[in-house]
């Protein structure tokens, strides 16, 4: 039907269509589909959905700047959900974050831990440690790291991941001993394998780098 000109038929086939692909993951099926949904649609509800499927199909397709885009103009449009905000914010401030634009991914994270205490609050709330972090502001990344662990307790990955960072932020400090410690609490509670598995191999290197400074001075 949506090969065929224009017609009675032309938006809905399109909408469902695009529902259909977006269901099963085809996102850049999805994508296209609501791009041209949004060409013809006059109701304001198929246009915020149109926009919003668009959003959310480039960015699980990493194409951060159509999904910013999209994001943007999602915002503006009438009875936009607050889901539909807190998710166009997350957008924005990955596109930042992603362009290693540090102020703007900032400003994004840092309302997205506002609006919501679910996981993209939990995730932003990692992000905007990992931003202090990298401008070399640890006392701020310390304290970061903390509120993560205290207002998200729901979701333990984005807390382990947050005292992974911490122990480098130790290790900045020239703090082995509390490094060592803060991954092996990492190791003993974490269920997962995934980041058990990254606190596993920075403690190695960390008692690696002891070993080979102690049998340097023993030489010496």
């Amino acid at each position: 039907v949506i090969e065929y000109p224009d017609n009675d038929y032309t938006l809905k086939s399109l909408l469902t269509a695009a529902r259909i692909d977006y269901d099963a993951k085809n996102y850049k099926e999805a994508y296209d589909f609501y791009s041209k949904l949004i060409e013809i649609a006059e109701s304001k509800p198929i246009i915020l959905e149109a926009l919003d499927g668009m959003m959310r199909s480039a960015f699980y397709l990493k194409e951060y700047n159509k999904a910013a885009e999209a994001a943007k103009k999602l915002m503006k449009t009438d009875k936009v959900s607050q889901d539909q905000i807190v998710f166009a914010h997350y957008v924005l401030a990955k596109t930042a974050f992603d362009k290693n634009n540090l102020k703007d991914a900032r400003k994004e994270f840092s309302i997205t831990d506002k609006l919501t205490t679910g996981e993209l609050g939990a995730e932003s709330k990692f992000h905007l440690a990992e931003i202090d972090f990298t401008e070399r502001k640890y006392d701020e990344a310390e304290k970061t790291i903390y509120q993560l662990s205290d207002n998200y307790p729901d979701y333990p990955y984005w807390v382990a991941k947050g005292f992974i960072l911490l122990s480098d932020i130790y290790l900045e400090r020239d703090n082995a001993f509390q490094a060592k410690q803060t991954l092996k609490s990492i190791i003993d509670n974490y269920n997962g394998e995934d980041l058990k598995t990254i606190a596993r191999e920075k403690l190695k290197k960390i008692e690696e780098k002891e070993n080979k400074e102690g049998k340097e001075a023993e030489n010496e």
